[in-house]
């Protein structure tokens, strides 16, 4: 049975590398490869008997099979949606019977995609991931106010309270997922739909937000951790200074211990909990470098992890190699959702897709670092392998 968590990652990376390389033809290629292998995976889960069943008698089948078979039980609104999108999809003007249909995507469908997001990748697990739908703006806190105060409420206090906060428009950066969808996907009806679509949009948007929170500059997309931010940071047309790395030869208690020390405080100086800390590192950087530097073989015979302080570390295809980010994963603040008249919409422009009909929905997100020491960027392609010191001193 092919290992189908493996090739879609092996495509994701291809997707980022062509991204970053401005190569769209290489970009269209492994889009298309990512939806037939996804279309594959789910087809090769409805067996002979259920696919049969399925065509002859859709409506009729019972939800325990389907739950069986990884497919989610749909509310009447979400059947009742997917239904009529299916209708106008089977048309022979699906652009004009789409347009025609009055529903907008249930937000229920957008929650389960952002939940499937947070529970399959761990980087948008231990970020502050909000949902935004419908929202035009997310607010969080930008300081760490000081104690309570007790007293009259005056315009001072207010005003101290209410510098602590910041507001962040979610609608200017938008994502553009692209659907192909075959007509044997649309015979199998609303559940495997359903399924086909949340599946697509999970492992669009995670190769499209993971490369945002890491890399991103700032224009027209969010500000990655690889990038300065906050007060006195001067930002040439709308792109954000990349920071410093920082060489890191390997990860012992006092090497780590320096790193972590400078996320003990804000950029204003004031001293913060440490917590939430992750180490997002290059895939292959991962099994090559990062590996033999922070798990040793003990003389009981089995592995024991020696990373000095808490933290998660977590390989991605997003970074690139010989780049690491160490940081407060909580303080990375990404808001993402659908628009209030979120649709799927029938779509001419894909048309390096052949033999399918295109069709894509938009979704809208922001995220940016809470403040510019929240992550440092590190240079890791000189770590080095775990080694034991032994010290010899003279006997008295």
């Amino acid at each position: 049975m092919k290992d189908y968590k493996k090739l879609k990652e092996q495509i994701k990376a291809k997707m980022i590398k062509a991204i970053n390389d401005n190569d769209t033809e290489q970009f269209a290629e492994q889009y298309t490869a990512l939806a037939a292998t996804v279309e594959e995976e789910m087809m090769a889960k409805v067996d002979e008997k259920v696919a049969n069943a399925v065509l002859e008698a859709k409506e009729e089948l019972n939800e325990e099979i389907l739950a069986e078979r990884g497919c989610r039980r749909l509310t009447s609104d979400e059947k009742d949606y997917y239904n009529k999108v299916i209708e106008a999809m089977k048309s022979d003007n699906p652009q004009m019977a789409l347009t025609n249909v009055d529903k907008t995507m249930p937000q229920t469908i957008i929650e389960s995609v952002l939940d499937d997001l947070k529970k399959e990748h761990p980087l948008l697990s231990k970020i502050n991931f909000q949902n935004t739908t419908g929202q035009t703006r997310f607010i969080f806190s930008d300081t760490k106010l000081g104690k309570a105060k007790w007293g009259a409420l005056n315009t001072a206090i207010v005003e101290e309270v209410a510098a602590g906060f910041r507001a962040v428009d979610v609608t200017l950066l938008k994502l553009t997922a692209f659907l192909p969808i075959s007509k044997d996907m649309l015979d199998l009806g609303a559940p495997w739909l359903d399924q086909y679509v949340r599946s697509l949009l999970v492992e669009y948007l995670a190769a499209g937000l993971e490369d945002g929170i890491i890399n991103g500059d700032g224009k027209d997309k969010p500000i990655g951790m690889l990038r300065q931010c906050g007060a006195g940071v001067v930002v040439t047309g709308g792109v954000y200074p990349e920071k410093s790395k920082e060489a890191v030869k390997d990860f012992a208690m006092e090497t780590v211990g320096k790193l972590v020390a400078k996320l003990a405080k804000d950029e204003k100086g004031n001293a913060r909990d440490v917590k939430d800390l992750v180490l997002v590192v290059n895939s292959n950087d991962y099994y090559s470098k990062i590996l033999p530097a922070v798990r040793i073989l003990t003389t009981g015979g089995f592995y024991a992890d020696v990373f000095p302080v808490e933290a998660e570390i977590i390989p991605t295809a997003a970074i690139a190699e010989g780049t690491a980010v160490l940081g407060i994963a909580s303080n990375y603040m990404l808001g993402a959702g659908m628009s209030k008249d979120g649709k799927i919409e029938y779509s001419d422009d894909a048309k390096f897709i052949e033999d399918q009909r295109v069709y894509i929905t938009k979704l809208y997100a922001n995220g940016l670092p809470k403040d510019n020491t929240s992550f440092l960027a590190l240079d890791v392609s000189g770590v080095k392998a775990f080694m034991w010191q032994v010290e010899t001193t003279a006997k008295k």
